[in-house]
């Protein structure tokens, strides 16, 4: 497969929240034309914080670039000049996002020269931003000058938010010096503060960039995993530029494992988006990619087309890692036996082009990558020392940059992120059970509590094979009619509490009571083989130890019916939670009881067939009796042998 320039987005930028010191609230004279009144600074400041959130989810940069022109025309520089270099710095990331490069750098050079020496923070917050421009213009030492600068301003003034920004952009410029596991380590700091503040937009940014380090050290499934991540949080926060930004790499590697459909709906919706950003730039990138993807479905002439538009933009913006990036992509299109434009020699001269710019512009990876594709044209012309000295190259070049030792650091560097996130995810889950999971585990079954905590809200199952239960207490009425309130619930408080110890002790699922009834199950939610059994042994503990309680004055003495087949169970109730069960077992389980005698254990015909075989359980046939709306069914006692 041939190796095209695919652009990946990397530039986080980083004054996305742009601190602004709070000023006591003077008036401001504001010049209009239609009339004069007084705003204050307070109310400048809220401007500006409204105007930058709007750039961070990077929609209608025009908008915000003459939003904030017309507020720094209402501050006196001499009277707030930290308000002043606040709006300032926003002008300049807004050229920024508008591909104006020179008028970026313009004015943060204006505010480093007047104000950094008047102000730490907007000194390193301005440093930051110059870092961003020499990174976007492949200046990549001088922007990692920058950032290192900056963030031992923030660190000396304990800026947290400062040191992520300043940490994720320096990772973003070693990855673009095809220094992985240093861009790697500096991503990992810039992740964990980000974290720490709880940051989303900076999570998802950096969760990103690290994709965009396992893209370019090939690692495709890595790479896809964080750029999933990264677009489900961009998703969720609605930052558009984020997401585009993720779509290019996603694509960018749908296109890499030839998933050519994944690819051109991910370049698609990136490309959409930028338009929706005004960010020419943006689009160009994705125009690019696109023409990368022609070319793979050898739609030469579509792709040629594409490839000299965006060439056309980069040379407009004097964008030489761009010129470079083209240069490769036209001259892989001339380098294909199977395009009818086939021309090797001037596929030749694109890259001959192309290779001085990156080697100029100390782009490892692209110097790397391009040793490789020149490699393969002079074995296509037969020039065969050509071809063996550009190999060489690749392979000496390709060494270095995917050493043993940066993909082993690479590997921990994930090992570790993947510790961490098992560790958030224990704490919340922690946090979370200590408020949700003590009362849902105590009225509902352990598997639907979990079910409820993992965000099922119409739980419903069918349970094609289970043991039901009812028993009640004989002549309870006139058991209790003398006796008050508070000792009735005792008592049958402490009855039915050894029930639901010996529910538990054989897996056997408590229902519900209601008034001196008592519902269980065997086999939902969790499933048993052996629900028969399992049941037949609880019933048969169940009645033997409530013969040890009292109620009032009187020994207890149940009347237990059992049956077995389908039911429907699940969750009743929004506010108060309720699990159940339904259908005709439950309702013949029912009748067995209703229609059985003191001491008693009375079950179906059916249930019993379950049980054939068990010499330790007996049952002594009732004959056929009458059960409400089943007619006739043959029923038996079950006991257990005095062997058991």
């Amino acid at each position: 497969m041939q190796i095209h320039a695919l652009m990946i987005q990397g530039i986080f930028f980083a004054n996305r929240f742009l601190t602004v010191c709070i000023f006591v609230c003077e008036c401001l004279q504001i010049n209009s034309l239609s009339q004069n009144h007084f705003m204050v600074a307070s109310e400048i400041q809220e401007e500006l914080k409204h105007l930058e959130e709007m750039l961070v989810e990077g929609t209608n940069i025009s908008f915000i670039l003459e939003q904030s022109k017309s507020l720094l025309s209402l501050v006196d520089a001499n009277m707030h000049w930290q308000l002043h270099a606040s709006i300032l710095l926003q002008i300049g990331k807004a050229h920024f996002f508008l591909g104006q490069i020179d008028e970026s750098r313009e004015i943060v050079a204006h505010v480093l020269q007047h104000y950094s020496h008047k102000d730490k923070t907007i000194c390193a917050k301005a440093l930051i931003q110059l870092g961003n421009i020499h990174q976007q213009t492949a200046q990549l030492a001088e922007s990692i000058a920058c950032f290192q600068t900056a963030l031992e301003i923030f660190e000396t003034e304990q800026n947290i938010l400062g040191l992520a920004h300043g940490y994720t952009n320096a990772g973003i410029s070693y990855r673009k010096l095809a220094d992985y596991s240093t861009s790697l380590e500096f991503m990992d700091k810039g992740r964990r503060l980000y974290e720490e503040l709880g940051d989303e937009a900076g999570v998802a940014a950096n969760t990103g960039n690290i994709g965009n380090v396992y893209f370019v050290m090939n690692q495709y499934a890595k790479a896809l995993e964080y750029q999933y991540q990264a677009l489900a949080i961009n998703e969720k926060v609605n930052n558009l530029r984020g997401i585009a930004n993720n779509c290019l790499t996603i694509g960018g590697v749908h296109l890499m494992t030839n998933e050519y459909g994944l690819a051109d709906s991910y370049f698609q919706r990136a490309s959409e988006l930028f338009e929706i950003l005004d960010d020419k730039a943006g689009a160009m990138h994705a125009q690019s990619n696109i023409g990368i993807l022609l070319d793979f479905q050898e739609k030469f002439e579509e792709a040629l087309a594409l490839d000299e538009e965006v060439l056309k933009y980069a040379i407009e913006k004097d964008d030489a890692s761009g010129i470079a990036s083209q240069f490769v992509n036209i001259g892989n299109l001339y380098a294909n036996p199977k395009n009818t434009r086939y021309e090797p020699i001037k596929a030749e001269e694109y890259f001959l082009k192309a290779m001085d710019i990156h080697i100029e512009l100390k782009q490892q990876d692209a110097v790397c990558s391009l040793h490789k594709q020149m490699s393969e044209l002079y074995e296509r012309m037969e020039l065969w020392q050509k071809s063996l000295y550009h190999l060489k190259e690749h392979l000496q070049l390709n060494n270095v940059l995917i050493s043993e030792e940066a993909q082993h650091k690479a590997d921990l560097f994930d090992q570790r992120r993947k510790l961490d996130q098992i560790e958030k995810e224990r704490q919340l889950e922690v946090a979370r059970f200590q408020e949700q999971e003590k009362i849902l585990h105590n009225i509902l079954p352990n598997t639907i509590a979990e079910r409820m905590l993992n965000g099922e809200s119409n739980i419903v199952d069918k349970a094609e094979d289970v043991s039901i239960f009812f028993s009640d207490i004989v002549d309870f009425t006139a058991l209790t009619s003398a006796m008050n309130p508070e000792s009735l619930i005792m008592d049958l408080n402490k009855l039915f509490t050894e029930f639901d110890r010996i529910a538990k002790k054989h897996n056997v699922e408590k229902i519900k009571t209601i008034g001196d009834a008592y519902m269980a199950v065997c086999g939902v939610p969790k499933k048993h083989q052996d629900h028969a059994l399992r049941l037949a042994n609880f019933a048969f503990e169940v009645m033997s130890a409530s013969k040890q309680f009292i109620i009032g004055h009187s020994n207890v003495d149940l009347r237990i019916g059992i049956h077995a087949g389908e039911a429907i169970a699940g969750i009743i109730g929004e506010d108060k939670y309720s699990y159940d069960l339904w259908g005709d077992t439950v309702n013949i389980a029912s009748r067995m009881e209703n229609t059985g005698e003191k001491g008693h254990i009375q079950v179906t015909e059916h249930y019993k067939q379950l049980l054939d075989g068990h010499s330790d359980i007996i049952f002594t046939s009732r004959g056929e009796i009458d059960i409400k709306g089943k007619g006739k069914m043959k029923t038996y006692f079950m006991h257990q042998s005095n062997n058991a």
